[in-house]
């Protein structure tokens, strides 16, 4: 089955040069009035801030570090600790492993304040290392050093019981002045008040994104972080508290009714400091810089809860109007770029697959559908940037991305000569193959039935992770418009296969399965669910057709 694609030698033979034009310039003023839209900076109701009281540290490690993880050097501490003076006079760190030992001398030039941590774990000679680097920091400076934390969320991870953390903490307060405390979220502290009678000071985590399932709005992440922090108080009375980790992620998964983003992180950072002045906290906002790092283990979220990026600006102002979507604006231009080199390679030259040169009737719809399709892409390929954490997710990712930029641009040939292809089914496509007469660039047909099918199969793998796995990872749903939309362009896909229709039966079983593990609630799961049906119901009806006939 060959099905040409007919577009014109050059504009100018169409006679349609102005057409094509005006309906260029009007999509790319369309694109660019979008992402204006999107980037516009909003005013926010939570006063402005000058500085933190304090941010975690830790330097911005790579995605994926293969062997050995190469200690920090004294000048990345010194250029991170810079840009950190600018918006805080104290640093929380987690180990002195790894070169990070240095942070309390280098903080200390800068005038920071320091929140030392011992990483602890199951290895006790490794725990043994820690302590004696903590207090040996703590006492060689005493002005720059504020608290020693023992420890970071131990108990939740099950790496030691409360006696054993409570003999760690007694031994250490017997070797040094500085105030010794360990880190937990809220709820452990009110199970153990042995522990809490054993440290100095109560250091407590409270991240609403992770504990608060009830949350719709920023405003009830405050509230509930105000609740549970008046709750570890009313359980002992007259002791000190620092609240050691809360922030509020700029990118990710939501989790409810809530989704992170620059906008929230900036809203909840901003009004977390307004609370604390009235309420008078100590607290250490999470975090300094974003940890890609961490994206392997706990998703895109995982990553994104710094304030500054890798490179030390500021992902939002802490006082003034913020934009949401910074980067918008370029997203549109470069979309503007890249549709415009769609068009000129459309309508200057393209050949009928018998070498025939045939006019363009309509190009003045390519042109107008360019832009925005180039922008889907530019979008496409933002997300995959931050929503990549594990080993397996690139190639879906990346197969995902190549197919659209496929379909996009058999949608955009389709649409110039104002002909719908028929897509053929993947037994075809592959059948197809390995018949000699085969001509594998010019059959447009199984050439966009591959793409399709590529996208299927990468959007039902997608599905399956978000059910059996769906903690960390974010729905895709950009990576999947394309598909969505080709039926615009084209007529119908020709007679499908039985694995075509297996695809149908799989993205419908993770539409339903997202909703339920998400709820109602949660828009992004909203969009996910509705995008693998518009993906599905096409194969399962057309299954449904062909068996009828």
């Amino acid at each position: 089955m060959e099905i040409p694609i007919r577009i014109s030698p050059s504009l100018a033979s169409s006679g349609r040069v102005g057409c094509v034009v005006l309906a260029f310039l009007m999509a790319v003023s369309l694109v660019l009035v979008l992402q204006g839209w999107r980037g516009e900076v909003r005013v926010l109701t939570e006063p402005d801030i000058t500085r933190l009281d304090c941010v975690s540290y830790a330097h911005p490690g790579d995605l994926f570090e293969w062997g050995t993880k190469p200690p920090i050097s004294a000048p990345q501490i010194e250029s991170e600790l810079a840009a950190l003076a600018k918006i805080t006079g104290c640093v929380r760190i987690y180990s002195t492993g790894d070169g990070q030992d240095m942070v309390v001398q280098v903080a200390a030039k800068f005038g920071l304040k320091v929140i030392l941590g011992a990483w602890l774990s199951r290895d006790p000679d490794d725990n043994r290392d820690e302590i004696e680097r903590v207090v040996t920091l703590a006492n060689a400076y005493p002005q720059a050093v504020r608290t020693i934390v023992l420890g970071n969320e131990t108990l939740l991870r099950r790496e030691m019981s409360a006696g054993e953390l409570i003999a760690i903490v007694r031994d250490a307060k017997t070797r040094t002045r500085v105030p010794i405390t360990t880190a937990e979220i809220w709820s452990f502290w009110l199970r153990h008040p042995d522990l809490a009678q054993a440290v100095d000071l109560l250091t407590v985590h409270v991240l609403p994104y992770w504990d608060g399932e009830e949350i719709r709005n920023i405003t009830d992440a405050m509230s509930f972080s105000v609740a549970v922090i008046g709750k570890v108080a009313a359980a002992y009375p007259g002791k000190p508290i620092l609240i050691g980790e809360i922030g509020w992620p700029s990118t990710g998964r939501a989790r409810g009714a809530v989704a992170p983003g620059i906008l929230e992180q900036a809203r909840f950072a901003r009004g977390i400091a307004a609370l604390a002045a009235e309420h008078g906290w100590a607290y250490n906002l999470i975090e300094g810089y974003d940890q890609p790092w961490k994206r392997r283990s706990e998703g895109t979220v995982g990553g994104a809860w710094g304030l500054l990026h890798a490179d030390g600006t500021p992902k939002a102002p802490l006082a003034g109007p913020i934009s949401p979507y910074p980067d918008a604006l370029w997203h549109g231009l470069l979309a503007a770029l890249l549709g415009g080199i769609g068009v000129g390679l459309i309508c200057r030259r393209c050949r009928h697959p018998h070498g025939a040169v045939v006019a363009c009737p309509t190009p003045w719809r390519a042109a107008l559908a360019a832009p925005l399709l180039a922008l889907l892409l530019v979008e496409q390929a933002e997300f995959s940037g931050h929503a990549v954490a594990h080993w397996h997710e690139p190639p879906l990712h990346l197969m995902a991305w190549l197919a659209s930029a496929g379909i996009a641009w058999e949608m955009l040939q389709a649409l110039a000569i104002g002909q719908r292809t028929i897509a053929m089914s993947t037994a075809a496509l592959f059948a197809s193959t390995l018949t000699p007469s085969y001509e594998r660039r010019r059959d447009t047909g199984i050439l966009f039935g591959g793409m399709l099918f590529a996208l299927r199969f990468s959007a039902a793998c997608l599905a399956l992770g978000q059910v059996l796995d769906p903690r960390y990872r974010d729905f895709a749903v950009i990576l999947l418009v394309l598909p969505v939309l080709a039926p615009l362009a084209f007529r119908r896909e020709g007679r499908l296969g039985a694995e075509d229709y297996a695809l149908g039966a799989l993205l419908l079983f993770g539409a339903a399965g997202s909703l339920l593990l998400s709820g109602f609630t949660n828009t992004q799961a909203l969009l996910w669910a509705g995008t693998l049906m518009l993906l599905a119901l096409p194969l399962l009806l057309s299954y449904q057709g062909q068996r009828r006939r």
